[in-house]
């Protein structure tokens, strides 16, 4: 009976293969195949050989390969590549069109080109969600940017493509072993000259003041949200603000990587969506694209190429606000008039590919930060910015926005993500929904703050009350009610809504449904 099972979710939570090569050779019915492989130690070797003789397995169209989800420490993600060169061999899948590799390592090169070239008549989605922490990321990316140039235009059935990068920080120090030593080392030296300059003029002998590294992973920032990057209080006074917090605390919102691990960080991930960058334009004369995952910068694909035969329906990309201003108009002029769902992430100032790690860009870096600034006052939030650019979206089913996601090490950087990128006025919302009201069916957001007219709101309610001007001075307003009956219209106005979820950025808790 077992024999003609057609889907099969195989968890293995320890490195013994037996049972994946019986199945793998019994199981020829399947149409789907979830693998989900453990985490490994850091020196163990994968096994070089799964099957022994010939499979045919005619029905597969869905193979999705997975790694855990987090790494403790002097652990790694499993290596795939001796598996799929057994698949490649051993296995025949004609009928293969969904390719998952998730959380997983190749280091045997060529591997998954191999793959990909053997079935590229037949693949039509391919996902892929890497760490960028490890250096095989960089090398599973260049294998597909090679891929996609022995592509030819018109014989690849490929319709979905995404992209997604992890920052594991745990992942480091299993794979950039060597940088974190380097930068210990770097770090207690130059605590050590510090604390020996300090203490020379008083002749008392100054002890070193380095702090171990395991202890600097995380540390709470000692700003409170409130301050504004000049260090004055910034209390809004026009504009009141309401923090979506969730019941239990926001386990990001407390905790941020240490600065030097996160340089590390950013450097790989810059060179992987440079990466992705070349793999979407490279593919984007060659496919028909209907859905896109991209996590890279706006303005460096070309959009008018991707939407050619007007087939992209579903688009997933992230956001910065300098591209507000140069690459989403030109998405949108291309790709508005065919977008049914959309996924528009904003992030800030703090992983943008133009940074310079060695700090030889910080003039640069300083003026994108001042000039951004002065994009987006308190009086107008970046959701309003964004409403003029998707006005061309006129198809738009399905929305999700996600308005001042993205850490940073630097405290500054992360109070102006919060403070000025993070936050979303009301009254913007409502302006964009009534936009595409007459296509929208589902709105998700995503956001810091929501932020509203106090005075407006004041004195709207006061009036509904029948409290005069001289009473409404000292009138507190019912904020949540205000909120509701805001949300309750749009529900009147837009004919085909369904629902609203407002959620906190770093949170999964609904906060208004």
């Amino acid at each position: 009976m077992l024999l003609h099972v057609q889907w099969l979710h195989l968890v293995i939570d320890k490195p013994k293969w037996d049972i994946l090569k019986i199945l793998l050779s019994k199981l020829v019915e399947l149409r789907q195949l979830d693998l989900s492989l453990p985490a490994l130690h850091e020196n163990y070797l994968m096994p070089r050989k799964m099957l022994s003789k010939n499979v045919s397995m005619a029905h597969l169209k869905t193979l999705r390969i997975s790694g855990p989800r987090r790494l403790k420490s002097s652990q790694q993600y499993p290596d795939v590549s001796f598996l799929l060169q057994d698949l490649l061999k051993r296995v025949q899948m004609p009928s293969l069109s969904e390719l998952w590799l998730k959380r997983v390592a190749a280091k045997e090169k060529h591997t998954i080109r191999k793959l990909l070239i053997k079935y590229c008549d037949s693949i039509k989605s391919l996902e892929l969600e890497l760490s960028i922490a490890m250096d095989s990321s960089k090398t599973i990316l260049s294998e597909i940017h090679e891929y996609a140039k022995e592509a030819l235009a018109g014989k690849i059935p490929l319709k979905s493509l995404g992209f997604c990068f992890i920052r594991d920080v745990s992942a480091l120090y299993t794979y950039q072993a060597d940088k974190l030593a380097h930068k210990h080392k770097h770090d207690d030296g130059q605590d050590a000259t510090n604390a020996g300059g300090g203490s020379g003029g008083g002749g008392g002998g100054g002890g070193t003041q380095s702090d171990n590294l395991m202890g600097r992973i995380f540390a709470g920032s000692p700003k409170p949200m409130s301050t504004n990057l000049d260090g004055r209080d910034s209390p809004l006074s026009l504009i009141g603000a309401m923090t979506l917090s969730t019941p239990h605390g926001s386990h990001a919102s407390k905790m941020m990587v240490d600065p030097v691990l996160s340089k590390i960080l950013d450097a790989n991930e810059h060179k992987l969506r440079v990466y992705a960058s070349k793999i979407v334009n490279e593919l984007s004369d060659k496919v028909s694209f209907e859905r896109l995952v991209y996590p890279g910068s706006v303005a460096e694909i070309h959009w008018n190429a991707i939407n050619r035969p007007s087939t992209l329906r579903n688009l997933h990309v992230l956001v910065r606000p300098n591209d507000i201003v140069q690459g989403l108009d030109h998405l949108c002029t291309h790709c508005g008039h065919t977008l049914t769902n959309l996924k528009l992430t904003v992030h800030g100032l703090g992983n943008s590919d133009e940074d310079d790690n060695d700090g030889s860009n910080a003039k640069a870096k300083s003026k994108t930060k001042t000039k951004t600034k002065s994009l987006f006052k308190i009086e107008q939030d970046l959701l309003h910015h964004l409403n003029r650019n998707l006005s061309q979206c006129t198809k738009l089913r399905h929305v999700r926005l996600v308005i001042g996601g993205g850490g940073s090490a630097d405290e500054d950087e992360s109070a102006h993500n919060r403070l000025e990128i993070g936050r979303v006025s009301i009254d913007s919302f409502c302006e964009f929904m009534v936009q595409h009201g007459s296509t929208l069916s589902t709105v998700e957001l995503y956001c810091y703050y929501l932020t509203f007219d106090l005075d407006k709101l004041k004195q709207s309610q006061s009036d509904k009350k029948g409290i005069g001007s001289s009473g409404s001075k000292f009138f507190i307003p019912n904020v949540k009610q205000g909120i509701q009956e805001r949300l309750e219209d749009l529900f009147f106005s837009c004919s085909h809504l369904r629902k609203i979820k407002i959620y906190h950025t770093t949170s999964t808790s609904k906060f208004i449904a």
